[in-house]
């Protein structure tokens, strides 16, 4: 019994530990065992390793909303490491005593999303030529309003933001870092069609960045622009490591 935990029932907490079994209570519900968890105190501005600790723990239950129709699919194997945020409740085990568990929220893979966002970039980088107006489309339409996406994300997390990786300064570093070298790649292209000797160094043939919309970070006019992009792989699930 996770005696120690009901100290911070109702307490929204971080947790590394090693799956090493799970079970379905309901068709709807899977219960994951989590041996050796350690579980802390949740800062944003703090990495996982240096937050306060809570409790270390023989083993917890995870409560997870996965349908045991979907059981096929399960992401994890016995003894990985994984990480979760969730919330500290009680339930009621088989023979009618009280335990407490972590019951996991959706969150932010902030960490994840970076990679991505960088592999897009590298990949635009090496398939394009210097100075293409390719480039230029990609770096406008996706991949800016996709920083200011993650931009987003990291203010709506807020209190709730994982950080087994980074804190919210590194994320805060990292896109501001985004905004500024993106928008300078933007330039350089751009006056290279621009100028018609820069043009005929890079082989272009006319000025089709004139035709490519800015995407302005401080503008709010280009809210309604941004909804139409969803992200390059936006996922919250639990994550083995």
């Amino acid at each position: 019994m996770r005696v120690e935990l009901s100290k911070y029932e109702e307490q929204y907490v971080l947790g590394k530990g090693w799956i090493t079994d799970w079970k379905y209570p309901n068709e709807e519900t899977l219960r994951a065992t989590i041996s050796n968890p350690i579980i802390r105190k949740p800062d944003k501005n703090l990495v996982f390793e240096k937050q306060d600790l809570l409790s270390i723990e023989d083993h917890i239950n995870l409560f997870l909303p996965f349908p045991k129709s979907h059981k096929d699919e399960l992401p994890y194997k016995r003894y990985e490491q994984v990480t979760f945020a969730g919330i500290i409740k009680s339930y009621t085990r088989t023979d009618g005593s009280n335990d407490w568990g972590v019951f996991p929220i959706a969150q932010s893979k902030m960490h994840m999303e970076f990679w991505e966002m960088t592999e897009y970039v590298d990949s635009i980088l090496n398939n394009y030529d210097n100075g293409s107006v390719e480039i230029l489309i990609h770096l406008e339409k996706n991949v800016k309003p996709y920083i200011l996406h993650l931009e987003e994300e990291l203010d709506e997390a807020g209190d709730l933001l994982p950080t087994f990786y980074h804190n919210y300064q590194y994320y805060k570093r990292e896109i501001d870092a985004w905004k500024i070298d993106i928008t300078q790649m933007c330039k350089i292209i751009r006056t290279i069609h621009s100028n018609r000797r820069l043009r005929r160094k890079c082989k272009l043939s006319k000025n089709l960045a004139k035709y490519i919309p800015v995407f302005d970070f401080d503008n709010p006019s280009v809210a309604q622009m941004r909804k139409l992009q969803k992200g390059i792989n936006k996922k919250y699930h639990l994550k083995g490591e």
